[in-house]
């Protein structure tokens, strides 16, 4: 079926950056309150979603919370050659907060980085640069007021799992691009792992050279691709992205002032693994 869900929310969002020696660390929040309605032709569907049916009987809040911690030990922002990034990013929705939607989501990732060797690029270094970023998400039960026991569990206050609570949009789910590149799109996990294996250097071509790819600025674009099926798959993907040539020798190709543009090939790979939210009857 086809419906049509609009969303109207105000939020805050604020963070500061602390700086240190060894890295930054980076600590934020923010607040969103929205009020949401599914709209469709209830003569003629009836949604495999219970929430969308009550996003369809009336406008609903929808509130959240979300916090996010990152430490960021990388020597540079744009064009890396070694360090590491940490990050945590929770997320409350409901609960006390009211609303109908009702779940608790994290995601932790790790990113590590390393320079394989250096060459000549003009009349500066560039470096071959190994990376590697683990990503962990899953949704944990809600202790919210559940007024309505459609599903069987009970009702009033007490622990949920996130299916009960969430629409298949707010569980996680895997894109086909960020996420299990090269999969069909998959909604509705309560678990996922991927991991990314990329080796990226800058060429020196500029973006005007690569002819008939599609650029974008700080984007990818796939050239070409292998991929396995399973429950495991790995691909080998060839990216490119383009920036400012730096004006500065400590920034070998940051986004600065400038008309050159240069372009970096990337070999990434992707592994992961995901779970299945069991239906509740």
């Amino acid at each position: 079926m086809s419906y049509d869900y609009l969303r109207i929310a105000v939020g805050y969002n604020s963070g500061y950056t602390f700086m240190f020696d060894a890295g930054s660390l980076t600590l934020g929040g923010g607040l969103s309150v929205g009020l949401n309605r599914a709209f469709y032709d209830e003569t003629l569907y009836d949604p495999f979603e219970y929430l969308m049916t009550k996003y369809h009987e009336k406008w609903q809040f929808s509130n959240k919370l979300s916090f996010t911690a990152t430490w960021d030990g990388r020597d540079l922002k744009e064009n890396t050659t070694k360090g590491y990034v940490i990050s945590n990013q929770f997320s409350y929705a409901g609960g006390i907060l009211g609303g109908l939607s009702n779940y608790l989501k994290n995601t932790t990732s790790f990113s590590w980085y390393r320079s394989l060797f250096t060459y000549k690029l003009g009349e500066k270094d560039a470096n071959v640069v190994l990376g590697s970023t683990t990503t962990v998400s899953w949704m944990l039960p809600q202790f919210w007021n559940n007024t309505d026991d459609y599903y069987g569990v009970g009702t009033g206050w007490n622990w949920y799992d996130p299916k009960i609570g969430a629409t298949r949009y707010e569980m996680l789910y895997i894109d086909g691009m960020n996420t299990g590149r090269g999969f069909s799109v998959l909604y509705d996990q309560s678990f996922l792992w991927d991991n990314q294996l990329s080796i990226g250097a800058p060429s020196g071509l500029r973006c005007s050279e690569l002819g008939g790819l599609r650029q974008r600025h700080g984007g990818d674009v796939d050239v070409r691709r292998s991929a396995y099926p399973g429950i495991l798959r790995v691909e080998l993907v060839l990216l490119h992205g383009c920036w400012h040539q730096a004006e500065d020798s400590r920034l070998p190709a940051g986004l600065v002032s400038g008309e050159e543009r240069q372009v970096a090939f990337r070999f990434r790979s992707h592994l992961g693994w995901w779970k299945h939210f069991r239906q509740q009857q």
